[in-house]
């Protein structure tokens, strides 16, 4: 079977001079970051989309600088897609908190783990279900 990321079209198990090298970590947590920080809308208005809201660039950024306010804004509280766009505001936040503590040294497997748990026991509250 050719493998389907090399144009010499060696079988896989064969070629690995066709895969790339795992990129590692990074060499300047700031840097990374600022990468991270600066995908943030295009990659909301891409997951948003792609689940049916209505969202633009203008939205999520005011979202994302608290220009959204359910409890002041009639509209906000009737906007669904704003509060979609807040609650990937949120969860991007949280990974990115995550991403901060991982380069700083932290334990991976622990950070996702509580991640992960963490973003469970908010789906159940929203859900009203007991968290154990």
């Amino acid at each position: 079977m050719p493998c389907a990321y090399s144009p010499c079209g060696r079988v896989a198990r064969r070629c690995s001079s066709c895969i790339p090298p795992p990129p590692g970590l990074a060499h300047s947590a700031d840097a990374y970051l600022a990468n991270v920080d600066e995908r943030y809308v295009v990659d909301a208005y891409n997951s948003l989309s792609i689940e049916g809201y209505q969202v633009s660039d203008a939205l999520i950024e005011r979202v994302a600088k608290q220009g959204w306010n359910s409890e002041a804004d009639e509209q906000d509280k009737k906007d669904r897609d704003a509060l979609a766009a807040r609650g990937y505001y949120q969860a991007f936040q949280a990974v990115r908190t995550s991403i901060v503590a991982i380069l700083s040294g932290e334990n991976s497997g622990k950070i996702v783990r509580a991640l992960i748990t963490a973003g469970t026991a908010n789906c159940l509250r929203l859900l009203s279900l007991p968290v154990f």
